[in-house]
């Protein structure tokens, strides 16, 4: 038998005699429990979802409802929600408020679903980025009358879209960054065969005309006018055919030898050969090596031709004098030769092409703008490297030429 719900009520009717009504509520009272369960079910999810969540009345524009999660994502207390139901819109952050503020506007009567992004400053001072979306419930009618709404934390999910975007930019940057060096080797490469078989077709008739000239001088007969002439053709012949060998070494197939070497040594060599010449120019000199063998696995003509190139560049910058120092570093895995000179400087506009064949600051015809570049191609193709840097015009620069030293 099937257990009812029956609801009693007894009154008295006249003097002496009672009358009782008894009304079957059984339907009411399944539906009253059901209502009950419902609210503990719904409350049950409620404070223990991680998101916020709230409902709001339409009519009176308060807060019926507001989950913990509130507390913990805003780092206030819901208390203020129930007073006022846009207490949450003092904690926007600066920059998103008055967005926030226009949508909000915006959207007041229409009820509509709305979804918004925004952050807010916790009264700690953390940020927090948020995804809120609001929604209306409708009545039998179909009209709405309560606002309901979720708001989710995705700070962790912007902070790793912001390193995804840098990470993405990085990586572009650099592909494009290693296209251009790719293109830029490619047309090195077809200008280094360009250059190579045209300096070996001008090198060839300028030996026959030198050796010519010099059979020509040789003439006792000669006058002295033509002489002299004869000695400037031999210069600029000279010159000619220095331009043309370095054109030629411009183009190698084969890389030059590597060997342990002590950089000591190659230095004192070479400063050997430009100490008079930089002191001349009013160039005072600083040297600072080693007392202990500084080994570095390179090709010893390379280090003599990049650092001869780096003197004379260093003199070129300093015709007034100034200060050269040379010194020479280790940290255990590399080796590195600095020459830093107190010159004219490099601009930042032409700092990056400073090692690109053919290009020179100097006047024309102080310069083929090919040392640095042969510098860089000869230390690479041993295994080293070569970098510069200036505070720009007046300031000096420093050229640095790494060598990796040799292991234990």
């Amino acid at each position: 038998m099937l257990n009812r719900y029956l609801e009693v009520t007894s009154f008295r009717y006249s003097p002496g005699k009672f009358a009782t009504v008894m009304a079957d509520v059984t339907e009411r009272r399944k539906a009253e429990d059901a209502l009950r369960e419902s609210e503990v079910r719904f409350r049950q999810i409620a404070e223990n979802m991680r998101e916020c969540c709230w409902l709001m009345d339409i009519a009176s524009f308060k807060m019926i409802f507001v989950n913990k999660a509130h507390e913990e994502m805003y780092g206030y207390p819901a208390d203020e929600l129930y007073e006022d139901a846009l207490a949450w819109m003092k904690y926007v952050h600066p920059d998103d408020k008055e967005r926030v503020k226009s949508i909000v506007e915006k959207n007041a009567g229409v009820f509509e679903a709305v979804d918004l992004s925004f952050r807010i400053v916790r009264p700690d001072g953390a940020l927090r980025s948020l995804y809120s979306r609001a929604f209306p419930i409708l009545d039998a009618s179909g009209k709405p009358y309560r606002l309901a709404g979720i708001i989710e934390d995705i700070t962790l999910l912007k902070e790793a879209e912001l390193k995804l975007q840098e990470h993405a930019e990085n990586l572009e940057r650099k592909v494009i960054e290693r296209s251009a060096q790719l293109i830029q080797s490619e047309r090195l490469a077809n200008l280094g065969r360009l250059v190579a078989g045209v300096a070996h077709e001008i090198n060839n008739p300028v030996q026959t005309i030198t050796s010519h000239l010099q059979a020509i001088e040789e003439d006792d007969t000669l006058p002295r006018s033509v002489a002299e002439r004869l000695k400037s053709v031999q210069v600029g012949l000279n010159r000619i055919s220095s331009v043309t060998q370095q054109l030629r070494h411009m183009y190698r197939e084969n890389p030059r030898d590597v060997l342990a070497i002590d950089i000591r040594k190659v230095v004192s060599d070479v400063m050997s050969l430009y100490s008079s010449q930089l002191r001349e120019q009013g160039i005072g000199i600083q040297i600072t090596l080693s007392d202990q063998p500084c080994l570095g696995l390179c090709n010893e003509g390379a280090i003599h031709e990049a650092l001869g190139n780096l003197l004379v560049n260093a003199m070129d910058a300093m015709p007034e004098g100034g200060k050269l120092e040379v010194r020479l570093d280790s940290d255990h895995r590399y080796l590195q030769l600095a020459v830093i000179d107190t010159g004219c400087g490099i601009s930042s506009t032409v700092i990056d092409r400073i090692f690109e064949p053919f290009f020179t600051t100097k006047p024309v015809g102080s310069g083929t703008g090919l040392g640095l570049a042969i510098s860089r191609e000869s230390l690479e193709s041993a295994g080293c490297s070569i970098s510069v840097s200036s505070d720009g015009p007046g300031r000096g620069a420093t050229f640095i030429i790494t060598i990796p030293a040799l292991s234990a």
